[in-house]
């Protein structure tokens, strides 16, 4: 086989040239790389075919060296070099030169190979390996979004780009941009997902127009050769979809390529220029590619950012704020926590949370805590703990447990507020209101004591004066009404035995099905009778709390009769039960009827011993009822509406099973 029959079956281009530079052998795949045909070249000197003209003068250089003395710097070498096809196209090529004998004189011979597809792939391999870097190094937001333009830039050649990111206000500005005018950017700075037309709007909200389908590719990048004539040639309704603000500028080529995080489109690349076609299908794949990389750092970044407020606040919150391990291990506190402790941080960090433990509280306590957190997340409650020099305080503590993916507790994030001063306002508060409450009850005790004592003494004295002139039905009339107000004494000191009976509380878990089921059954029968019916509705979620069963029973009795009581004489009377949970784990009973319900001065004196709106009532009843639930770590609220009726609201911690 000859040497042209070789050469014409070899892919690559393979190009004699003679002593004057000329081309003597041109070979199909010659043809098929640089675009010229055989004839156009035979005889031509080469380097006005195929080599840039600023690299004219070291082609000459080398030549002349080859021709006089037969070598050159790069005779016998592989080297890459920049070539060009016809029609001015540069691409890059590697080029093996050697000698060729042929009829008794040298000839330079060229095999050439075209490694446009190679130095793509090593130029996407460094840009992206760039912003890897970058993305590793300790560099700010605008900081790695300005170097992504001015890669992006690079490798495209376009004029114009910039990277939008989407806000939370729903607008798209450009947080990084370069080679766009003044103009352009106070028209396209800023632009909103709900109020704005635009193929950025679109693209960001995954909504493409049907006309778009012939720009878009699989990865729901927008790529326009002419934007221009496309916008020209919309007709006036669809042409109303676009700003124009592209067009206007004179950018034929266009690209919208989405920045995603996962399937999360983050932002937007925006590529322009005035020359046509300049974005091939590969630079866009590879703007896609590079997309991700971008997505993963605006996402680490706002993370971090977010981290940095979150800190911030942390460390300037008045509240102490703890974060510890899963075994109660100090791993951060925050400045409040060591003016409340008069602990530094440095010596509390990895060590146990209950070096502030004042004792108060007892391994029961702290294991209700611990089932509470792996329950429902959160526990809230009172402390006492004590502090570095000794002394204990009270604190409101709130602690969330932190889970990892699998649902495993991981941290547990404590924030604390030292209520110890407020608590001694408070009893300064609740002194002066307990002496007027004894205020309220000495002149209770008088006027309702004081009065059937002294009918009794009056009608003793009056029966004593006139007994050998009394018949015996009058004696036994006089007598009677003395023990009448007796038996009122009696019911009065009842009620004060009340007061004073469930001072020590048996608190446990209640079941709130079987205990308002045994209640409704004592009541229900009177309450029917009086044509006032009971209804009960009880959540799922609320069928155990945790109270005194007896002081519980006698709480709702008294709400339930004064609600019953309430009702006498209204048309088409009921009262309803409701027990649901909260979601800081409390029950809340609530007794609603439709009675008569109170003025807003009958509701500023609810709650003051011997208040009382009924006639034959001594205004003990919601007196004790509030004790008690006080007693229960409980609460009582009353919603009321003169002639609408009233809402009485218990609310008791949740039980075990809450």
């Amino acid at each position: 086989m000859d040497f042209h029959s070789i050469a014409d079956s070899i892919s690559d281009a393979i190009i004699l040239i003679d002593s004057d530079g000329r081309v003597i052998y041109w070979n199909p795949g010659s043809e098929r790389l640089f675009g010229y045909s055989e004839k156009e070249v035979i005889g031509k000197e080469l380097h006005q075919l195929i080599i840039p003209p600023r690299f004219y003068d070291d082609y000459r250089k080398g030549f002349d060296m080859f021709r006089s003395t037969g070598q050159g710097p790069i005779i016998g070498k592989t080297i890459e070099l920049l070539a060009l096809r016809k029609g001015g196209m540069e691409f890059p090529v590697e080029v093996s030169l050697s000698r060729v004998l042929i009829k008794g004189m040298w000839h330079a011979a060229g095999i050439v190979r075209d490694i446009s597809e190679r130095k793509e792939a090593e130029h996407q391999w460094q840009d992206t390996n760039r912003l890897l870097k970058m993305f590793t190094q300790n560099t700010t937001r605008k900081e790695f979004l300005d170097t992504a333009i001015r890669l992006i830039k690079d490798h495209c050649g376009c004029h114009h780009a910039g990277i939008r990111v989407l806000d939370e206000r729903d607008n798209i500005p450009f947080e990084s941009f370069d080679g766009y005018s003044v103009d352009f950017m106070s028209c396209e700075g800023q632009l909103s997902i709900h109020n704005d037309q635009c193929v950025c709007i679109r693209a960001i909200m995954s909504q493409p127009d049907q006309q778009e389908t012939g720009v878009l590719t699989a990865n729901g990048s927008y790529c326009y050769k002419d934007f221009v004539d496309y916008i020209n040639r919309l007709d006036e309704g669809k042409r109303g979809r676009y700003r124009g603000a592209c067009a206007d500028n004179g950018f034929r080529s266009v690209a919208v390529i989405p920045v995603r995080y996962y399937e999360k489109i983050l932002g937007l690349i925006h590529l322009a220029d005035e020359r046509e076609g300049i974005f091939p299908r590969k630079t866009i794949e590879f703007m896609e590619n590079l997309s991700y990389i971008i997505g993963e750092a605006i996402t680490k970044y706002k993370a971090q950012e977010d981290l940095a407020r979150l800190a911030s606040a942390a460390e300037s919150a008045a509240d102490a704020i703890v974060i510890t391990d899963n075994r109660g291990y100090i791993q951060y506190v925050n400045p409040a926590f060591e003016h409340i402790t008069g602990y530094k941080k440095d010596e509390v960090i990895n060590r146990n949370i209950h070096i502030l433990d004042s004792g108060e509280h007892g391994e029961d306590f702290f294991r209700k805590m611990r089932e509470t957190l792996k329950q429902d997340n959160v526990w809230k409650g009172r402390l006492v703990n004590r502090k570095k020099d000794g002394t204990t305080y009270h604190e409101e503590c709130t602690i969330s447990a932190v889970r990892d993916s699998s649902g495993e507790i991981m941290n547990y994030v404590a924030i604390k507020r030292d209520v110890t001063e407020r608590i001694r306002l408070e009893s300064i508060a609740q002194a002066v209101n307990t002496m007027n409450n004894m205020g309220y009850i000495f002149s209770g005790v008088r006027h309702e004591i004081g009065n059937p004592v002294n009918s009794i003494k009056m009608t003793l004295s009056m029966l004593k004066e006139n007994i050998d002139r009394f018949d015996k039905m009058m004696i036994q009339d006089y007598i009677a009404r003395s023990l009448d107000e007796i038996r009122r004494i009696e019911y009065l000191l009842k009620a004060f035995k009340n007061f004073n009976i469930y001072e020590r509380m048996e608190l446990q878990d209640i079941d709130m099905k079987s205990f308002m089921d045994k209640l409704l059954t004592i009541i229900k029968d009177d309450f029917l009778k009086r044509g006032v019916p009971v209804s009960l509705d009880i959540m799922p979620n609320a069928y155990r709390c945790y109270a005194d069963p007896r002081a519980l029973h006698q709480v709702l009795l008294n709400i339930l009769i004064n609600a019953g009581d309430a009702c006498r004489g209204r048309t088409d009377p009921f009262i309803s039960i409701s027990v649901s949970r909260s979601a800081d784990n409390m029950v809340n009973i609530q007794v609603k009827d439709n009675g008569c319900g109170m003025t807003e001065d009958q509701m500023k004196n609810l709650f003051k011993p011997f208040f009382t709106t009924k006639p034959d009532g001594t205004g003990l009843g919601l007196v004790i009822a509030k004790k008690m639930l006080t007693l229960m770590n409980g609460m009582i609220g009353v919603e009321s509406k003169k002639d609408k009726g009233t809402v009485v609201s218990i609310l008791l911690p949740g039980g075990s099973n809450a």
